[in-house]
């Protein structure tokens, strides 16, 4: 038996009596359509492939449609004309485990005006620092370059110092084996100075807890689309978390 093709409403054929197929084929078709459109005018928010966004016709294509390509992880709306990238929109980029490592890299940052990167490690092989170093195409970039503004709190006595023309970004203080480190980053991808601000909260068993707020600059006008992190001895355990921000 036939049916309609968006609910499977089933369609009467020649060898039923005229007037009732006539009629009832009306029906299913009408309420067929109905449906259809009334599903199309609730659904306001859609998740898919790119190609499905570019593909979207009215009536299902409206003002206030939004879409989020799970291919690209960017999220869309359309403002009645044209489809808008949510400029507003946080984008989780990724996310794993670091074990016993004494250096990793996160690359292919791409695409967005800033980046947030936030390691927590909680675990380290000795107390030690964590230093971080641009990279492009893969490659670390070395230069005396990295400049620091820093301010310390370690317990109830609060510290201010810079280091600056620096071959990397030193991102904690005081040698804690315990470290939290959320790093923001802007300007990463274009040709022009990389400027940062990264707040570190850092512990062990026996020092005074210690927060760092810190202001970082990279004076070349060089493009990045990754950062490095090394330890300045021994290894840490943790785990990473990276996004995007438009």
């Amino acid at each position: 038996m036939a049916v309609t093709p968006n609910f499977s409403i089933p369609l009467y054929g020649d060898s039923d009596p005229a007037k009732l197929s006539t009629l009832l084929n009306g029906q299913a078709t009408a309420l067929d359509t109905n449906l259809k459109a009334a599903l199309n005018a609730a659904t306001i928010g859609y998740i898919g492939p790119d190609s499905g966004r570019t593909a979207l016709t009215t009536p299902a294509l409206r003002e206030g449609v939004t879409w989020y390509s799970d291919d690209t992880n960017v999220a869309w709306f359309y403002d009645g004309s044209a489809w808008r990238i949510d400029t507003s929109a946080v984008v989780h980029l990724t996310s794993g485990v670091i074990t016993a490592q004494s250096s990793f890299a996160i690359d292919s940052l791409t695409g967005f005006s800033e980046y947030e990167i936030t390691l927590d490690l909680p675990t380290s092989s000795t107390a030690n620092e964590i230093n971080a170093q641009l990279r492009a195409a893969g490659v670390a970039n070395s230069s005396a370059n990295y400049d620091r503004q820093i301010l310390v709190g370690a317990a109830t006595t609060a510290t201010a110092s810079s280091a600056l023309a620096s071959t990397s970004w030193t991102l904690t203080g005081g040698g804690r084996a315990d470290k939290n480190i959320v790093l923001r980053l802007a300007n990463l991808n274009a040709s022009g100075r990389t400027h940062a601000t990264v707040i570190t909260g850092a512990w062990d068993a026996t020092a005074n807890p210690m927060t760092l707020s810190m202001s970082l600059r990279h004076r070349s006008g060089t493009a990045f689309n990754g950062v490095g992190f090394t330890t300045s001895t021994g290894t840490v355990t943790g785990t990473y978390t990276v996004r995007g921000i438009r």
